[in-house]
Parts: structure tokens; sequence; C-alpha cells
């Protein structure tokens, strides 16, 4: 085991992949707004950071439009069932099992909404491996960034900085843990790839749920 007593993983790209969801989610509000349809090849940057910022950065939506945009694919999101469509990534449901029965915490920290995460959590049937699931607000201005996210997983947990350790897929994860001062662990299983994290200054990086169960548990 490592010298960490809580373990933070992000969601999307992490622990499940959600990229069709949130892809066709992000269509149909281009769509209802009269926006270009992206092409989906082109749309991994939207897993990751908080819908405001990809919207205006990725689909060129104006910000004072975002709003808009963030509200229908919400409405598409949770009545559609795209919120259902993902896969939780091989061997990850065990792995967070089996961190908590070495002594870890576990927390998914995560910049989608938090009530979207818990449910997603209990959908999948890993809620019992996880300790704290913190997320951001609805309206996406309370612990919108990642740092904000990872705070707040602190003051939830108790834990000091120098026992947590924050496990993303995109450079947001990193950042973030940097900007809070808790060493981050990258890996490239999920939306970003190793060139990203470790320009971001990612403390490690892993390329499979493997090299990662080893890590965590020896």
């Amino acid at each position: 085991m490592i010298d960490k007593k809580i373990l933070l993983f992000d969601l999307d790209g992490t622990v499940i992949d959600s990229g069709e969801g949130v892809k066709n989610s992000v269509l149909y509000a281009l769509e209802k707004m009269g926006y270009p349809a992206l092409d989906k090849a082109d749309m991994d940057p939207f897993l990751g950071p908080p819908l405001v910022y990809s919207f205006h950065h990725f689909a060129h939506v104006p910000e004072a439009e975002c709003a808009e945009a963030v509200r229908l694919y919400r409405e598409y999101y949770q009545k559609s069932g795209a919120m259902f469509q993902y896969r939780l990534y091989d061997g990850m449901p065990e792995l967070l099992r089996d961190c908590r029965a070495a002594g870890y915490k576990t927390a998914i920290a995560t910049s989608k909404p938090q009530p979207y995460a818990i449910e997603l959590m209990h959908h999948a049937g890993i809620f019992e491996y996880l300790d704290h699931i913190i997320g951001a607000d609805l309206d996406e201005k309370t612990r919108a960034k990642k740092s904000e996210v990872i705070e707040a997983v602190l003051e939830e947990s108790g834990a000091m900085r120098s026992e947590t350790l924050m496990i993303g897929d995109r450079k947001y994860d990193v950042l973030g843990a940097k900007e809070v001062g808790v060493e981050s662990l990258g890996i490239t299983f999920g939306y970003g790839d190793r060139a990203e994290l470790c320009e971001a200054g990612a403390d490690y990086v892993l390329d499979t749920v493997d090299e990662l169960r080893k890590f965590l548990l020896g």
C-alpha cells in the first residue's frame, strides 16, 4: 500500500466511461439551439470540465447562452436515459472494494453535479464501496472547479492533504490537485492522454486499471 489514507477518484473517464450519454446530450442541446452538430469523435474534451466551460470553449456557444445549453443538456440527460448510457471500467468495482478492505477511505470527486453522481453510483452498484461522493452543485457555480470539489472532500472527510491522492484522467484533475496541495495520479484509459497529464504535472501516470491496482495495493 502507498502512504495515503484517502483516495479521490474522478468519475467520468476514471470510474465509468460515460462518453455516449454525455455526447448524445450535448448534441441534443446544440440541435435544439440551432448550432451545428459536432462529430462524436471530436467530443472527448467535453468529458472532464464543467458543462458551461465545455459548451463555450468546445462548441463555441456564446457565454450568455451557455446556461440554456446546460438546461437542455440536462433535460435530455435525465429524461431520455442518457445518464445511464455508461459502462464501468473493467476491474474498477473490484478495485474500489479492495481498497476499502485494505483500509483506504475512498471518494468520488467529480465536476458532475453531486445528485447525478450519487444516483449513478447507486445504479452502478458501487455506492457501498465509497465513503464520500462529492460533486458540483446543480447551478455549476458551487464547487464548479475541481480544486473546490477536492477541498470539499477534505473538509467532509477530515483528511490531511498529505494523506490524500487524487486519481483522474484529465488535466483538470491534476491541476485541481496541485492547486489544493495534494498529490495526483493520472490514468490514460479515460479521456486524457499521457502528454496532457504529464504537462499538467501529474505526480504519477499509469495506463491500466491493473497497473493502478498494483500501485495502490501492491
